[in-house]
């Protein structure tokens, strides 16, 4: 059986926040490759960096094995195969298709090329017998096909086994930190279950709740990690306040 995700979603709705989650929650465990195709290794390891100072990273450096610069999709097959026998990967992201090449000669429209990486990077997920994990960012919010609508390749091909789409709750509200989750575990069954998250941009984290008759967030269903207090340091005396306030950042109440 072919362990083969995607992760769909428009631009911005929040694909590589929930990539770069999944692996460093797994990286406590597993060995895990990051292809850090969208914006380089060197990037994400300084954000990793300043995670661990504000205390908000939660998985073993150690345990994430990056690569960037590849982009023909050759190259990143022995690319997989060579840490997987290096190091035991137990799981392997690549953000982002769109980075992604195919150079062979007798493909001469996108969407065979497009399809053709698909089918290779399926094929070796089952070869190795290890999840791979494949950013997409689509070009519309087409939920109804279970083909995905895949940004440049309209008809592309896939083989995934479960794909999730992300996508803004309230897409008119560029401000919006609830995330809508569609996820299709077979492409042929045309069942879609929902879920709602809400991202916390203080830790970087997405959490499921439960959302009232007015689509707000009314119950977390997960626990989640609070934001440090912001502690405001001043050089005088300051006066109390008249009212009883709150000394520390508080998330709001359920």
């Amino acid at each position: 059986m072919r362990v083969y995700f995607f992760i769909s979603g428009l631009k911005q709705s929040g694909k590589t926040f929930v990539l770069t989650r999944l692996i460093e929650n797994l990286s406590k465990e597993y060995p895990v490759m990051f292809g850090s195709m969208e914006f380089g290794e060197d990037l994400y390891d300084e954000n990793v960096e300043q995670q661990q100072l504000d205390g908000s990273f939660d998985g073993n450096i150690d345990n994430i094995f990056t690569f960037d610069s590849i982009y023909d999709v050759g190259a990143i097959i022995a690319e997989i195969r060579l840490q997987h026998k290096l190091y035991g990967i137990k799981l392997v992201a690549l953000d982002s298709m769109m980075r992604m090449t195919n150079n062979n000669p007798d493909l001469k429209t996108d969407e065979r090329r497009i399809s053709e990486m698909f089918s290779r990077l399926g094929k070796l997920s089952k070869e190795l017998k290890i999840p791979i994990i494949v950013v997409v960012q689509s070009s519309k919010e087409d939920l109804k096909s279970s083909i995905i609508s895949v940004k440049g390749s309209m008809n592309a091909d896939h083989e995934a086994y479960v794909w999730f789409h992300l996508m803004k709750t309230n897409g008119k509200d560029n401000e919006d930190e609830m995330r809508t989750v569609i996820w299709n575990k077979n492409k042929d069954t045309h069942k879609h279950p929902k879920q709602h998250l809400m991202f916390v941009p203080e830790t970087s984290d997405f959490y499921r709740v439960e959302i009232d008759e007015h689509g707000n967030a009314c119950k977390p269903l997960d626990k989640y990690r609070r934001p440090k207090a912001k502690v405001i340091e001043t050089a005088y005396e300051t006066i109390p306040a008249t009212t009883e306030e709150e000394s520390d950042f508080s998330m709001p109440t359920f």
